[in-house]
């Protein structure tokens, strides 16, 4: 058979006819596929094509279809389902052969109707990009928070001043080659290397190399405290007598099975001060030995506290405040035996154990741990090895390493396993959200604007396993009490109101005067948590919700305590850690000369609590105090002013008699969002539709006036919005209520 003729010649006609509209049906059903293929599709702040690139050019060309341009990505199933043909029917069609006399014609009219599809294809394919955009001006089009320098290096050089961006940036090698490549076709005086490999090869100097010592599992880098303060302050003095410190020991595994840890400072009473890099240590195990990993570090930091720091001839008094750590590596440090890792370091509760599940009863009487017990070794079945620890003066190893840090206890504890429970369900309970609840949630989560600092649009339900710790903190602070509202159990949403407003309550010193109240909301939290859920689900992250109001009182305000300052810097070296032999002298290599680029940023700092005002285009920019900015852009247009009346901005002024003024319009009506488990104005939450917006009357108000910056959430209607306070932009403490 060698054309079509000769095999459709020995069918019979209603074999033939049978075959025929066989084929038609194939070929109509690849037509409504193709068309479904070409729409662009909006998931998760993403815009892009159904279907892969090789996967439509074998249908296409199998099909006598013509070809598709531009970049796709592969769906999830081959064909919807509505729309998938028969496998008998693809199996027939794929079988036919084409008259080979039809070949040039038909190659012919394919040219021509792919260049039809190619110029209408332009129309569609190209304003979309990878991020999605609003139908309001791009928040992005105007100038960050941070304030920009025409000499982001400083003094580096072409070439250096491209490694370090390079470096700070993350930049993919593939880009970097085209980059070099430009550079040595216009500058060829530069002699720049040809590629990124050879470009970033950094000579890792020899007294690097000298400070990376081995210890038990691995190998370790130690920059000291004092050189790394000294460092950050050789041109600008501490505008305080003293130091107040903080660090964070954070232990991991990366993908590859080494054993990464870290150790971070920050200098607490110094806004602005960036974090710094304390110690490096990687290797095939954890740290084996405890002394090893932290006698260094105690014998220093006792030194400081002991005679102080010299920084240009003038000496400042160094203090610990806390010491902020991951639990393998708080119960690392402070010699806490393996089978007690999930124990509280806090008080004396004993767990109850189903298997290898570990779950806490409040029935269980326990007593606080104090320092001098556990110095005095009388917890034998908690403390199994002695560490430098306990040599370390002024520090409390009770009460002075934390155990409530935020981001690993609430956001990636709590509120993760309540989200969990939510989707997945669990035996017994009545708390799995439906399918329509589920499509409604998510549908609500992506139509929602955060104010600048919360970039990342929330994904919907259906990631919630891979939900960052700032997708949790998002949702916890803004989206969560506006999105579950109507769609859920009662029982399950009031149970959450109650963490809600306890987290928001200690998130501010604002509130300080209702943090007992505060407490008591997590108390009921921990004890209902049994009954709205099941008595084995209360594990050790909702029973160290008991221990936040204290740590609270003695640290301050939550983010205080929390590791989202530290995480930027952990990122940078995980980014920068490698497989290779060297990869820890590199590292270290890399991370100094970030903390150069740091110090070459600082000449052109200026104060952040000035109220100034700035104008980029035609946006006002209005900056009232640090990590509080108004702008015309939704997200950022909206605060609270100390009467409580919710203002949206539309521009201000800068009178030298008067400093800066905020010109907004104010709603003629708004009303408690929510009434349990008490009236939301207590915590200065508001609803209000925007067609009560007076829009006829500009109204103005001194930055003395607002109390702090809001977010705009949208609820279920359209036209309502729920306006939360943003953490950390409330006014002075000594004006609290």
């Amino acid at each position: 058979m060698g054309d079509n003729e000769t095999f459709l010649g020995m069918l019979r006609p209603d074999q033939a006819s049978a075959l025929a509209r066989s084929v038609a049906r194939v070929r109509e059903r690849l037509e409504a596929y193709i068309r479904h293929m070409k729409e662009p599709v909006k998931r998760n702040g993403l815009v892009y094509i159904r279907g892969s690139q090789a996967y439509e050019r074998r249908i296409r060309k199998l099909y006598n279809c013509t070809p598709h341009r531009g970049r796709v990505r592969a769906p999830r199933r081959p064909f919807p389902p509505e729309i998938a043909p028969e496998p008998e029917q693809m199996e027939a069609a794929a079988n036919l052969l084409q008259p080979a006399e039809n070949e040039d014609a038909m190659e012919e009219q394919q040219e021509a109707a792919a260049e039809a599809v190619e110029e209408e294809e332009e129309e569609w394919v190209a304003p979309y990009s990878s991020v999605e955009r609003d139908s309001e001006p791009d928040d992005d089009a105007g100038p960050s928070e941070a304030s920009e320098t025409d000499r982001p290096y400083g003094d580096a050089s072409l070439e250096d001043g491209l490694r370090l961006w390079v470096v700070e940036n993350g930049v993919p090698d593939r880009t970097v080659d085209r980059l070099l490549g430009h550079l040595r076709q216009c500058a060829p005086q530069l002699a720049l290397p040809r590629n990124a490999r050879s470009f970033g090869a950094t000579m890792v100097s020899p007294f690097v190399r000298s400070k990376i010592v081995s210890i038990s599992g691995g190998r370790m880098w130690y920059q000291s405290i004092a050189k790394s303060l000294q460092a950050h302050y050789c041109l600008v003095q501490p505008n305080e007598d003293g130091l107040i410190l903080d660090f964070c020991v954070n232990g991991q595994r990366l993908r590859d099975g080494t054993h990464f840890w870290t150790m971070h400072m920050k200098v607490h009473n110094v806004p602005g001060t960036p974090v710094m890099t304390v110690s490096l240590y990687s290797g095939a195990t954890a740290p084996g030995s405890a002394k090893e990993y932290l006698h260094q570090f105690v014998d220093e930091l006792n030194k400081l506290q002991r005679q102080g720091l010299t920084i240009g001839g003038q000496t400042y008094w160094v203090y610990l405040r806390a010491i902020i750590a991951n639990p393998p590596a708080r119960a690392f440090i402070k010699g806490v035996g393996d089978n007690e890792i999930d124990c509280c370091h806090k008080c004396t509760i004993v767990p109850e154990t189903d298997g290898k599940l570990v779950y806490y009863t409040q029935e269980t009487a326990c007593e606080p741990r104090t320092d001098k017990l556990f110095r005095g070794k009388h917890y034998p079945g908690h403390v199994s090895k002695w560490t430098p620890l306990r040599d370390l003066k002024n520090c409390d190893l009770v009460l002075d390493i934390v155990v409530t840090e935020r981001r690993q206890l609430t956001e990636l504890g709590v509120l993760a396993q309540l989200l969990q429970l939510w989707v997945n369900g669990y035996q017994d309970i009545d708390c799995k959200l439906l399918p329509s609840q589920k499509r409604a949630i998510s549908g609500h989560l992506e139509r929602l604007q955060l104010p600048t600092g919360y970039e990342r649009t929330l994904r919907d339900l259906r990631c919630v396993a891979v939900w960052t710790a700032e997708e949790h903190l998002a949702f916890l602070q803004f989206a969560g009490f506006a999105v579950l509202r109507g769609r859920m159990p009662d029982a399950v949403y009031s149970h959450f109101m109650l963490l809600f407003v306890a987290v928001t309550m200690l998130s501010t010193t604002y509130y300080k005067a209702r943090w007992q109240m505060a407490a008591a909301l997590l108390d009921n939290f921990v004890a209902d948590y049994a009954t709205v859920y099941s008595p084995r689900l209360v594990n050790l992250n909702v029973h160290h919700l008991l221990h936040m109001y204290e740590e609270t009182c003695r640290f301050g305000e939550l983010h205080t305590i929390s590791a989202y300052p530290f995480v930027p810097r952990q990122r940078d070296a995980r980014r920068l850690m490698h497989s290779a032999g060297y990869s820890l002298s590199q590292t270290v290599q890399r991370l100094l000369e970030l903390q150069q680029v740091e110090l070459n940023r600082r000449w052109d700092t200026t104060d952040e609590d000035v109220p100034s005002v700035r104008t980029v285009g035609l946006d006002t920019i209005a900056t009232i105090r640090r990590g509080f900015q108004l702008r015309r852009n939704f997200r950022d247009q909206f605060a609270l002013t100390n009467t409580g009346a919710v203002v949206m901005y539309e521009g201000a002024t800068n009178f030298e008699d008067f400093g800066l003024v905020v010109h907004g319009y104010t709603f003629t009506r708004q009303v408690p969002a929510f009434s349990d488990p008490f009236c939301s104005t207590e915590v200065h939450i508001y609803s209000a539709v925007m067609s009560s917006l007076e829009q006829h009357v500009l109204r103005a108000f001194p930055t003395s006036m607002l109390l702090c910056k809001v977010a705009a959430v949208q609820t279920e209607f359209s036209n309502e919005y729920i306006f939360v306070p943003v953490p950390g932009t409330y006014l002075a403490c000594n004006e609290a209520v």
